[in-house]
């Protein structure tokens, strides 16, 4: 629903023309939008998603995956991306939206868990966030969180 309140004010401010393409173009709507074969949803500063690895799953080097959009527009915040799982060992990748190319990857945040952080600043851009294990083929549930 935040999304759509998001897409719907921006489109009111635009005009009728924005509105039209709000509902339905490739770059706004979030069904049409994939990376590296993987469906993306979007995640936003300040929230925390849960999610689950299955086996339906988009594979990334054969390890289940699920993708999210970032759009950061503020190249000041200090960020902190955190993957928790009780049910396997999280991995954290960061890749640029526009290139491709892979930015920054976590395995183990600390040596008493197996969740992934990363943290740092990032300038302004979009990014895609991977929520991945570090073994292929583990599935379970996590929480994603964009701090």
């Amino acid at each position: 629903m935040k999304n759509i309140q998001r897409s719907l004010r921006g489109a009111l401010l635009a005009g009728p023309v924005a509105l039209l393409l709000a509902c339905g173009d490739s770059v706004t709507d979030p069904r049409y939008r994939t990376f590296m074969g993987c469906d993306v949803r979007d995640v936003y500063q300040g929230e925390a998603l849960g999610g689950t690895l299955s086996s339906g799953d988009c594979r990334v080097q054969s390890a289940y995956t699920d993708m999210y959009f970032f759009d950061h527009r503020n190249d000041q915040d200090f960020l902190i991306i955190d993957l928790e799982s009780l049910d396997f060992d999280a991995y954290l990748a960061i890749y640029d939206w526009d290139t491709g190319e892979l930015l920054y990857e976590n395995d183990d945040f600390n040596d008493f868990d197996t969740d992934a952080r990363l943290s740092g600043t990032l300038p302004r851009g979009r990014y895609v966030i991977a929520a991945t294990s570090l073994e292929a083929g583990e599935t379970g549930q996590y929480v994603l969180t964009v701090d």
